[in-house]
């Protein structure tokens, strides 16, 4: 039986996440939302139970759990086709031998972790670095995915870095919607996306670079953490993440979220660059709206006033060349128009499947409650015990709240709660004894 503590719990509660993603990948299916909604279940209670628990917790993960979740990770690769862009047989031969090289380098990884010697630390860099190169070779393979969100990254890029304001040039009408638009994410892409397209002429490059970034941070940060070898196993668990290939395929918007929060838990971890570290804040926080909440919840670990100011006027300065030109597009184009957009009963939230039984429609009001109930909740919750892992418990269930129980969620956003997850788990054991400032 499972013992029931909060590292344990948290773990397969992000197995269940990734299970129901391979299920429908983000779009609504029953048995989909049902897997969901027993991992946002577990969440809860791990949350819960590690506030409980306090400066007492000894749960540390074993191996054999983090081996276990890396094992059940790579098998996912095999039991669902990664093909869902038509994807050419040589890629998908490419995605299996990695899975193939991957499944058995962790056999031996793990059995004979101690007879491997100075072979060991080879053997993990090879199996960490395969899956992530199989990132480099998705553009060729699917060079037009026939999704809008591509196009309207591509395009933003492309008016990025010749001078033009995004937010000012019509591109089209989005999927689902009937009236036509300029680029529609927040600013904070445009300044990710850019130096991939002027290179290579694909945004995805700069989201697979990113990738690489976030795996050597929780490389870093886990090491440290767990140990060598769980610290290993927790950075194969992000790299033979099974969603990886789709939602870098498609070139969806959260993927570009994950390392800049990966920096700044570093950042915060070694606690020696508060002002980069709040800089960082700032950047992230202007990369996608339902992170608006996030400021709230850095009370519980940054209450010195000036570094609010520094995160400010970092969210400011990458706002500041596009409100220069074009405020109003800015606001209307990048901030609300996907705030505003109409009720998607294809999206994998109970608010779809209240629309299935009782035809009501969830609003954007819905999911600005569900937001602000969830931060208060959070920040009351672990206000007596402020660290940094209680702040990415925090906004990691704020998150969750938001794309589960609002208006709209797919498949990217429920990709980055899982990595968020793993930032948890990443630093399970070290911020507990780190207090607010």
């Amino acid at each position: 039986m499972l013992p029931l503590v909060p590292s344990k719990i948290l773990l397969l509660s992000y197995l269940l996440l990734i299970s129901s993603l391979l299920i429908s990948d983000g779009l609504y299916n029953r048995w989909a939302l049902l897997v969901m909604g027993i991992s946002y279940l577990l969440f809860v209670m791990a949350m819960i139970g590690h506030r409980k628990q306090g400066a007492l917790r000894l749960d540390n993960l074993s191996n054999s759990y983090l081996a276990g979740a890396v094992a059940i990770s790579i098998i996912y690769w095999f039991l669902k086709p990664i093909n869902t862009d038509s994807m050419p047989p040589w890629f998908l031969n490419l995605a299996n031998w990695t899975a193939a090289i991957g499944l058995i380098g962790l056999v031996v990884l793990y059995l004979l972790s101690r007879q491997l010697g100075r072979y060991r630390a080879p053997l993990f860099f090879i199996l960490a670095i395969i899956p992530i190169m199989l990132l480099f070779f998705i553009p060729p393979a699917i060079p037009r995915p026939s999704i809008d969100v591509f196009y309207w990254h591509q395009t933003g890029a492309y008016n990025f870095i010749r001078g033009i304001n995004p937010y000012s040039q019509t591109i089209g009408v989005p999927t689902h919607y009937t009236k036509s638009v300029a680029y529609d994410y927040p600013p904070g892409i445009l300044y990710l996306m850019a130096p991939a397209y002027y290179i290579f002429g694909d945004i995805r490059y700069s989201q697979a670079f990113l990738l690489i970034i976030t795996a050597i941070i929780i490389y870093f940060i886990a090491r440290h953490s767990l140990g060598v070898l769980p610290g290993e196993l927790l950075v194969l668990l992000f790299v033979y993440h099974p969603r990886n290939i789709f939602v870098l395929a498609h070139s969806f918007t959260d993927v570009f979220l994950v390392a800049p929060i990966s920096l700044f838990v570093w950042l915060k971890l070694h606690n020696r660059w508060p002002a980069l570290t709040a800089a960082t804040l700032g950047f992230t926080i202007m990369l996608r709206q339902y992170l608006i909440f996030i400021p709230v919840q850095w009370l519980l670990i940054e209450r010195r006033g000036k570094y609010y100011m520094v995160a400010a006027i970092t969210a400011l300065a990458v706002v500041l060349p596009f409100i220069s030109s074009d405020l109003k597009g800015l606001v209307q184009n990048g901030f609300l128009f996907n705030l505003q957009g109409p009720f998607r009963p294809d999206s994998l939230t109970v608010s779809s499947f209240i629309f299935e039984l009782f035809g009501k429609k969830a609003s954007l009001t819905w999911s600005i409650l569900v937001g602000i109930i969830s931060a208060l909740f959070t920040f009351f919750l672990f206000k007596k015990d402020a660290n940094l892992e209680n702040f990415m418990l925090a906004i990691t269930f704020t998150i969750f709240s938001i794309i589960f129980l609002g208006k709209q969620a797919f498949g990217g956003y429920y990709y980055f709660v899982s990595i968020m997850m793993l930032l948890v788990l990443a630093i399970y054991n070290q911020a507990g004894s780190r207090p607010a400032q």
